[in-house]
């Protein structure tokens, strides 16, 4: 058994198309038709136009495929107040369902714009050449809004054109020159709707200097004694310039030679300026400096005499040349002349000076002595016998003059003679006398010095070259050596010596080490005797009372006497052969006619040496301590030196060897800092030790240690502690290289779990987003809103988590999702606003690379409508399903309510300067800042860009016109 059941379905038209014309004139008849696609039942059609219900003709069809097509058609004729456009709008009704659908076609009405005007300049005003002139063409109306062009004459200038409403501007910057003087500049303004361009125009007058000044000279080669005239004319200039002369910095007074009319409309002037000329004005240059007063600017330009004369020296004086013997120069007599071809003759004495141009063979040129090379006077080695006179003649084609010089040799001093000793007795005076000869021969060409003596007591006494010193009083601590110093400032100072010897009877030294001498059986003795003492002395010997010499027993004993100073001396008994009969006392006895002094001097065996004396500290530092002290006797034997030192509170001692073994000052080094230290010494060689001195020295090193030094005191400090063993280092390292891995495991662990678990939550709450979209919206946005407003939807969540974060994602109220889809769904167009009575489609442009969110995915440039009215219909329909919602949706509202005024194009975007150089720059709207660095989103527009950002400016083709405010605010 079978039942059939047929079913009614009621549906809405899935698709409402309005069609008619874009555009019509004021007086036009236009026609609108408004299809629905098949619906049951059928759909019914309603009209507003402008906001007005107009009732229009319907026809209902039935379709092939089921259900109703519906179609309507409107008539409407275009007034001359329907200004900018008109909005028919097609409404379906589908009762049954209570569904509506709407579909608008918006009309544009062309009519003309009003005639241009010109702001910037007022006619018949001057302006200064160079000056940046702006100008700007205003024309109001129009639909389209008009395109306005400049032309110089008839050549067309690029200019920057902005809209603000329905005005539209075109303006350029002119940097003004001199042939704009009188110049016509033209704005032109057209739409579809005007037959011929509206026009105005205007005629510069621009004031502008002279580029450069003229001048010549009649004669050009003047001679000296003569007059010579200088023309100076100037080049054009507006008003005309007036011409003044200048040497030197000083103003000479022309005579003015007329006013001539010159190019650019502008006038020339000449003036002109007699001279008496001589040799001085030869190079002499003369000013001519051309002034706009008006402008208060100059040109000018100078020209150089060229005045003819025979030739002139510098000097007319006898000038005498200083000259050093044995050394080698020149002297250049060059004169001045015109021509400066000039020939040149030496003389000395009447005989001419051998000129090395003259020599024909290079061998010839004397290696000492004196030639000529044109001006320049040779001296090559000169000698004393060189000086005189010398007479220089200089010629040209204008005549010969001369000159005289003097040569004059000087030579370093040098002592000819001088005292080399005197004797003199105690108490009396002393005389030494020095003669030195020298060129020039100064006031001071003679003096006296000796080192550590008081030269107050004596008295210099100079006498041209001849010097007498004279030594008041003297005692035997006066002996010593004077110097006598040559010197006159040439050359080196030369010296010799002059000795004083104080008479006193001798006076025999009795430190330790010359009153003890040591020897082995069989070796030979050496025993010193040394004495202080003037006249010369002489040494006698004595063992047990009897005299010993070489004279009495030759074979056993050997005297010798040296002088070791002036007033020291030395006697020396060599004994051979010791025996033990040998070792004792000997007496030296020193004598001269003064009187005698004797010593005893113990010979023994050898051993080992006799502690040091007089030791004491020189010198302490942070970390060390200098010593110095006296040799005590050697024992007969090659001597060293130990110090022995320890801090004051501990009780070890440490010890450092001198070297070099002979040393008698040593620095001890290594010392702690801020330490109190106790010194002693001892002496040994290789029979033994010395005992250490007993008297107690002690020293503290510094508290602090300079700063160059620090780290080397750090470094000898752990040095003593010794190194580290190789298997700690290696523990150590491996060990701190495998905490250092695990961290950076442990961080990276942390970091992906904590991110998985974010982009989790992110996920729930981007479903919840798409649920809630996708149960509101109607049936007819179903695709996009659940399409691209998820996908939308999750790139920008994502983008979230990539910018900084706390860790939690929160949803902001002021980011609805459904708002992030109506502003973010296209950034490469505005919307326009049908309201606007000066909306325009041809004057749409692009904005790239910048969105309402503060960090987006980067999308592809695209347009997803084809055109402005796709567009609008559009805008229209989300506008009514918000309308459904009962609320409002702020679109990209982000902190802020208030949109920032859109940028205006300027000169420095894409615009150029016409006659204006490369570096000069004109903005005449520059780009709207806000008060703080936070951007403002616009209501409308999702592509708000950064306070600092110009980038939109590089993508404006050339001619495009860029709005003020953007129409079309969807609320």
């Amino acid at each position: 058994m079978n039942a059939v059941v047929k079913l009614s379905v009621l549906f809405a038209p899935a698709e409402v198309k309005v069609t008619g014309p874009k555009e019509a004139k004021p007086g036009d008849t236009v026609t609108m038709t408004c299809r629905a696609n098949r619906s049951n039942p059928a759909a019914e059609i309603n009209w507003l136009v402008d906001g007005q219900r107009v009732q229009g003709a319907n026809t209902v069809t039935a379709d092939p495929d089921g259900g109703w097509t519906t179609m309507s058609n409107i008539s409407a004729i275009i007034r001359s107040q329907d200004q900018g456009s008109k909005i028919f709008q097609c409404f379906t009704v589908n009762k049954d369902l209570g569904e509506t659908m709407v579909e608008s076609h918006v009309l544009s009405i062309l009519y003309p714009p009003a005639p241009p005007t010109i702001l910037g300049y007022t006619e018949n005003k001057s302006i200064r050449a160079g000056e940046l002139q702006r100008l700007t063409c205003i024309s109001n109306g129009g639909n389209p809004l008009p395109t306005l062009k400049w032309f110089k004459q008839d050549t067309e200038i690029k200019s920057v054109i902005t809209s603000n409403g329905n005005v539209v501007s075109s303006e350029f910057l002119i940097e003004t020159e001199e042939r704009d003087n009188g110049l016509e500049y033209r704005c032109e303004a057209s739409n579809s709707a005007t037959d011929k361009p509206l026009v105005a125009k205007i005629q510069l007058s621009v004031h502008f200097p002279p580029t450069e000044v003229t001048i010549k000279a009649i004669p050009p080669k003047p001679k000296a004694g003569r007059k010579v005239k200088l023309i100076c004319e100037s080049d054009s200039s507006n008003p005309a310039s007036i011409i003044t002369w200048w040497r030197d910095g000083f103003l000479i007074q022309g005579i003015p030679d007329g006013v001539l009319d010159a190019t650019h409309g502008g006038q020339s002037t000449r003036n002109q300026l007699q001279l008496n000329v001589t040799s001085e004005d030869n190079g002499a240059r003369y000013t001519c400096q051309a002034t706009n007063e008006v402008l208060q600017k100059s040109v000018h330009n100078a020209i150089t005499l060229n005045v003819m004369y025979k030739p002139e020296f510098y000097s007319t004086q006898i000038e005498t040349f200083d000259i050093v013997e044995e050394e080698s120069t020149f002297i250049n007599l060059t004169a001045r002349g015109n021509p400066n071809v000039i020939t040149y003759t030496w003389t000395k004495d009447g005989n001419t000076v051998v000129d090395i141009q003259e020599k024909k063979e290079p061998n010839d040129v004397k290696e000492t002595g004196i030639i000529s090379n044109g001006p320049i006077l040779n001296i090559i080695n000169v000698r004393r016998t060189d000086a005189g006179r010398f007479k220089c003649e200089a010629t040209n084609e204008e005549g010969t003059s001369e000159t005289t010089i003097v040569l004059n040799i000087q030579y370093r001093a040098s002592i000819t003679k001088v005292t080399e000793v005197t004797v003199v007795d105690q108490n009396a005076n002393a005389y030494l006398e020095c003669v030195a000869d020298a060129n020039p021969l100064t006031d001071n060409i003679i003096t006296w010095r000796r080192d550590d003596f008081n030269m107050s007591r004596t008295k210099e006494s100079l006498e041209g070259g001849r010097s007498f010193l004279t030594i008041y009083n003297v005692s035997p601590e006066d002996s010593g050596v004077f110097e006598c110093v040559a010197y006159n400032n040439v050359g080196e100072e030369d010296v010799k010596a002059s000795s004083l010897v104080v008479k006193q009877k001798p006076t025999i030294a009795r430190s330790p080490p010359l009153l003890k001498s040591a020897s082995e059986n069989g070796e030979t003795a050496k025993i010193i005797c040394q004495a202080e003492g003037a006249p010369n002395i002489t040494f006698t010997w004595s063992h047990e009372g009897t005299t010993v010499s070489n004279d009495v027993k030759p074979e056993k004993y050997d005297t010798e006497t040296s002088m070791l100073g002036l007033t020291t001396w030395e006697g020396v008994i060599y004994v051979k052969d010791v025996i033990s009969l040998d070792y004792g006392l000997y007496e030296c006895v020193a004598k001269n006619e003064l009187g005698f002094d004797s010593v005893k001097i113990n010979l023994d065996t050898i051993g080992h040496p006799d502690s040091p004396a007089a030791v004491k500290i020189l010198n302490v530092t942070h970390n060390s301590a200098t010593l110095s002290w006296i040799p005590g006797f050697d024992g007969g034997r090659s001597q060293a030196y130990r110090i022995r030192y320890k801090e004051t509170d501990y009780p070890e001692y440490q010890y450092a060897d001198v070297y070099p073994r002979n040393a008698t000052v040593f620095t001890v080094s290594g010392l702690a800092i801020g330490v109190e230290y106790i010194f002693s010494l001892q002496a040994y060689n290789d029979l033994g030790f010395s005992e250490y001195t007993t008297e107690i020295l002690k020293a503290r090193t510094s508290s602090e240690a300079p700063d160059t030094e620090t780290e080397q005191v750090m470094t000898e400090v752990l040095s003593e502690k010794g190194e580290l063993p190789r298997i700690i280092i290696i523990s150590v390292s491996v060990v701190g290289t495998f905490l250092l891995v695990l961290n950076i495991i442990l961080v990276i662990c942390f970091v992906r779990r904590r991110r998985k678990k974010r982009l989790e939550e992110e996920s729930d709450q981007t479903s919840s987003k798409a649920a809630t979209i996708e149960m509101y919206a109607p049936s007819s946005y179903n695709d996009t809103v659940n399409g691209e407003t998820a996908s939308s939807t999750s790139d920008k969540s994502e983008a979230y988590s990539d910018g900084p974060s706390t860790g939690e994602y929160s949803e902001e109220p002021a980011k609805p999702v459904l708002a992030t889809y109506l502003i973010d769904q296209d950034r490469d167009f505005y919307i326009p606003d049908g309201t606007s009575p000066h909306y325009s489609p041809y004057n749409r442009y692009h904005l790239e690379g910048h969105t309402t969110l503060d960090i987006q995915p980067e999308l592809s440039h695209r347009l997803p409508y084809e055109s402005e009215e796709e567009f609008y219909v559009d805008a229209l329909r989300r506008n009514a399903y918000n309308q459904t919602l009962g609320e409002k949706v702020s679109y990209g509202k982000i902190g802020h309510s208030t949109p920032p005024p859109p940028p205006s194009r300027t000169a420095a975007s894409n615009g150029e300067l016409y006659n204006a150089a490369p570096d000069v720059r004109y903005v005449p709207f520059p780009v709207s800042r806000t008060g703080n660095n936070t951007t403002n989103l616009s209501t409308f527009n999702p592509n708000v860009l950064e306070p600092n950002s110009n980038s939109y400016l590089n993508q404006i083709p050339d001619g495009i016109i860029v709005e003020e405010e953007m129409p079309g605010h969807l609320v």
